[in-house]
């Protein structure tokens, strides 16, 4: 589901994603519910869905989330995501120097 909801946010079908994204969400939880990465990748692309529509808040949320999920699972790969996320975020909501 991650996968497929990945591309489709690439292809700007940001409601079928969604619906995918919470399908793996729930998939997930019930399954894998210690599976730090890959609830990681889920919240990234939750935070990228809510950004693109407009909803920064819920965006803020979902890369906090991961954001502090990989501070606590020292995953250096998503802390870059997450400088990066929270980068872009500061960029579209004006706040240049939080940006740079």
């Amino acid at each position: 589901y991650r996968n497929m909801a990945q591309v489709l946010l690439m292809q700007w079908k940001n409601e079928e994603a969604f619906e995918l994204l919470k399908k793996a969400e729930a998939l997930l939880t019930e399954s894998s519910p210690d599976d730090a990465y890959l609830f990681a990748e889920l919240w990234t692309l939750l935070g990228i869905y809510y950004e693109t529509k407009l909803d920064f808040k819920n965006s803020e949320i979902f890369y906090n989330k991961m954001c502090a999920l990989a501070n606590k699972e020292r995953d250096y790969f998503h802390l870059i995501k997450c400088q990066l996320n929270q980068t872009e975020l500061a960029y579209r909501l004006g706040n240049y120097p939080s940006a740079l």
